[in-house]
């Protein structure tokens, strides 16, 4: 974790020193989540190795051990106190320029990025607050806002709060038609799948599921972004049917998920999906297949 290169000591034009501080905090925090992310579905992992055990099998946390190094520590500690030095900056400024539009957009910015990263790294109830203060702001960019809602949705699915998923899962579409993004509107949507699976209504959950893919092939043009949410909803799909012990069809979608992110892109998260094939596979009680992809899950990270 390199240190931020705007510093507020040293005089000079403070305001503008919040500003340009704020979004280099906001690139850390991005480039910090896209690069990690495979840390935010630790749960996944530890369930493998638990399966794996339960079934005496020599898959055990031995081998997937240090996968948290000790930098990616540092690096959320360093965050965390820059999130607070700006929080403390922001007091001060905002008692100094308390009608300046450029200080309230970065501390909206602030908000956003910080809510991101604590709902990233567990500090759940950091990240509600930041998300609440935002939301409480008059007259909000609605990129914003919807973006507010996304951060809840995932807060909610780590938690298993299926009330607060709906609710925010209602909010963000609502927001995003508001908005005319039909990308926005089917990136929330897609989510209904998901929240059907969490509710055991499983057919209906397939369904929504599969349209979703639908309407997001029909929404984007080919792009990263597409690829992402695409592949994303067919894991959920082989989440589902593993779930269901239709394990030819879990492997289906499972590799449908892994051939959209492609062999060499975006290997962070074809990481998490090998955790998840591994799972499939384990349930199925095909052990030897679950450790290859477990072996493979660890030589993505190690590179």
């Amino acid at each position: 974790m390199h240190k931020l290169p705007i510093t507020m000591s040293g005089g000079g034009d403070r305001l503008r020193a919040f500003q340009h501080k704020v979004y280099a905090l906001k690139d850390c925090v991005n480039s910090y989540c896209e690069t990690s992310c495979f840390f935010a579905e630790n749960e996944a992992v530890t369930h493998v190795v638990e399966q794996a055990e339960i079934r005496h099998e020599d898959i055990t946390a031995s081998d997937i051990s240090e996968i948290v190094p000790v930098q990616v520590l540092d690096a959320e500690n360093s965050l965390i106190n820059e999130f607070a030095e700006m929080e403390q900056n922001y007091r001060v400024l905002s008692t100094r320029y308390p009608h300046d539009t450029s200080l309230t957009e970065g501390w909206l910015t602030l908000l956003s990025a910080k809510s991101e990263f604590c709902v990233f790294v567990g500090l759940y109830d950091q990240a509600e607050q930041a998300v609440k203060a935002l939301l409480d702001q008059p007259s909000l960019d609605m990129h914003l806002e919807m973006k507010a809602h996304m951060i809840m949705i995932f807060r909610a699915i780590q938690l298993y709060d299926l009330p607060v998923l709906e609710k925010h899962l209602d909010l963000g579409v609502r927001v995003a038609k508001q908005s005319g993004s039909k990308k926005c509107e089917v990136m929330f949507s897609r989510y209904y799948g998901l929240l059907l699976f969490l509710r055991g209504e499983y057919e209906t959950a397939k369904n929504a599921l599969l349209k979703s893919i639908v309407e997001l092939e029909n929404a984007f043009e080919p792009c990263v972004e597409r690829t992402v949410h695409v592949s994303y909803t067919y894991r959920y799909l082989g989440e589902l049917a593993s779930f269901q012990a239709d394990y030819s069809s879990a492997f289906l979608y499972l590799e449908k998920a892994l051939d959209h992110l492609g062999p060499n892109g975006m290997h962070v998260r074809r990481a998490t999906y090998y955790i998840y094939y591994a799972q499939a596979k384990l349930f199925s009680g095909d052990y030897q297949c679950a450790r290859i992809l477990l072996n493979q899950f660890i030589s993505i990270l190690a590179h």
